[in-house]
């Protein structure tokens, strides 16, 4: 029963670490830190690439952001992988080719996912920097110079863009997304005073060209692969706090469910690949940021299965009896929400504790696939399934 309860609590222990005294202390970091980097003799050449599946809607906005930015057009080339589209978005990359010379795009007739797209446009990619990028992802006119500037000190391998979210009209958790999605942010911009992000965030980020490794076959998580190879390789990785770029964001929870499964799976393929961020091989300092920001995360739904555990099997404990009823609370103001959301009613409060289970329930489907090998190619469908939002 002591195990148990010890047990229970450490457990509770990690996710209050994680969830709460982490983001402070990298709160703290980012705000002692000077975000200014060396400037570069010259802009180097630089080579965006992006995948994309069905992206009529945001494609044609995207490609002239990009090319407003304020970068030396003769060293600027973007190469799209339209995935197997069955929309507009091939027309539309035809149309546009004649107005930026700078424009290249190559069609995959089988969905073959973003990873391993980006593998092989890198091998067409001209120059020496290269970024990878969302089609949803609007740039801002400095995103590209000042995703540059960190590139200046040597030791930097990749770089991480800032996203800010715009939120699409309707849905159910975009208030949610949206305060993870800066509070992910914030949790980079510390972990670079330290020279090591961990992972990186699919919306934009760059890289030396000599230091991309291909993303291995049936992995569906390329950024966060990207920046952990970087790191094992002994460079940096940075955020760039000025570099912004606008992230279209869906606010439906299915959609959004389906999204963080499938990072979920991407996630764990990961853990098992670059052994060395959480055994220490890789340094302490990128050991302790890994678990801090990822793997307590990643296993939190095991850690919330093990409380429940431990407060079913011995609920005579005052810890336990705490954690069980908290446990019970949660579920039911989870499915309060949920039938408050049917009849168009919004708790702010209610919300969060609904995304939060959603969100670890994700990850947990994400692990079984993981551990069942599903979805083993890697693409993926970013369309709103429906309009019933889900638990």
């Amino acid at each position: 029963m002591i195990v148990c309860t010890a047990t229970a609590l450490f457990s509770l222990l990690l996710i209050a670490y994680s969830y709460l005294l982490f983001p402070w202390l990298m709160k703290r970091a980012a705000a002692r830190s000077q975000s200014e980097f060396e400037p570069l003799e010259e802009f180097p050449s630089v080579s965006v690439l992006m995948a994309a599946h069905n992206e009529e809607r945001v494609i044609e906005d995207k490609i002239r952001s990009i090319f407003r930015c304020r970068y030396p057009k003769h060293k600027l080339e973007v190469w799209v992988g339209s995935d197997a589209s069955t929309d507009d978005t091939d027309h539309i990359l035809s149309r546009l080719s004649p107005a930026f010379p700078g424009l290249k795009w190559k069609r995959y007739d089988e969905r073959t996912g973003k990873p391993s797209i980006i593998n092989e446009l890198i091998l067409l990619a001209a120059s020496q920097i290269i970024v990878v990028t969302d089609a949803d992802a609007l740039f801002t006119e400095f995103t590209l110079a000042e995703l540059m500037l960190p590139f200046s000190n040597p030791g930097v391998g990749a770089v991480q863009a800032h996203a800010e979210v715009l939120l699409e009209p309707g849905g159910d958790v975009g208030a949610q997304e949206r305060t993870y999605t800066r509070g992910e942010m914030i949790l980079k911009e510390g972990e670079s005073t330290f020279g090591s992000v961990i992972g990186g965030f699919g919306a934009a980020y760059a890289l030396r060209k000599e230091l991309f490794r291909p993303v291995p076959s049936g992995f569906v998580v390329d950024d966060f692969f990207t920046f952990s190879d970087i790191l094992a390789q002994g460079y940096q990785t940075i955020f760039a706090v000025k570099s912004k770029v606008l992230l279209h964001l869906s606010t439906n929870s299915s959609v959004q469910f389906r999204r963080k499964r499938r990072i979920g799976r991407g996630n764990f393929q990961n853990l098992w690949h670059f052994r060395g961020l959480w055994t220490g091989k890789s340094g302490w300092r990128i050991t302790w940021l890994f678990w801090s920001h990822k793997g307590i995360r990643w296993i939190t739904p095991l850690l919330l299965m093990l409380l429940a555990l431990c407060a079913i099997v011995y609920p005579e404990t005052k810890v336990n009896q705490v954690g069980l009823a908290a446990a019970g609370l949660l579920l039911l103001l989870s499915w309060i929400d949920l039938l408050l959301s049917k009849w168009g009613v919004h708790v702010p409060p209610i919300r969060y504790l609904r995304h939060f289970m959603w969100m670890n329930l994700a990850l947990l489907a994400g692990l079984w696939d993981a551990l069942t090998k599903k979805q083993a190619r890697g693409s993926w469908d970013n369309q709103k399934p429906t309009d019933k939002p889900a638990l």
